[in-house]
């Protein structure tokens, strides 16, 4: 897992938005943190792992043999929208929504935009502001000769 309830607790105490995440018992949040690295982790890092035998993607060796703090806290604003009740599949569920009024207002979604933190399975575009300076580029493709 990325961070720690303590850590989240002191990262969230400079936040505005907090009272979400204080409000959840200390077992849903470590929850929430263990989801949220699960999140992170199913992304395509650059570089490779530090050592083979570690779970998780980080640390990497671009980034020495520490865990960036900008991903432990990409797993905080995650955990934090995933207490919220934010859940990848229902968000991109409903940008399908073609239109839904309530007279006198009226919204529409365009369902052939989708952002690339929620087609990334990624809830909070603020993690993925974090997270994206890490990841490989969609175009570049590892390849592997097996015999």
């Amino acid at each position: 897992m990325y961070g720690s309830v303590a850590s989240a607790d002191i990262y969230f105490s400079y936040r505005m938005k907090h009272e979400v995440w204080d409000d959840a018992a200390t077992a849903n949040k470590t929850r929430a943190l263990e989801t949220a690295t699960t999140h992170i982790d199913r992304l395509n890092f650059l570089g490779s792992k530090t050592e083979d035998t570690q779970t998780n993607e980080f640390p990497r060796d671009i980034s020495d043999d520490e865990t960036p703090e900008v991903i432990e806290y990409a797993t905080y604003e995650i955990a934090y929208a995933l207490l919220e009740g934010r859940d990848p599949e229902m968000e991109l569920e409903t940008l399908g929504l073609e239109s839904a009024s309530l007279n006198p207002a009226k919204v529409v979604f365009n369902k052939n935009s989708v952002p690339l933190h929620l087609a990334n399975g990624i809830v909070s575009a603020m993690a993925w502001s974090y997270l994206k300076p890490y990841l490989r580029s969609p175009s570049n493709m590892r390849v592997y000769r097996v015999n």
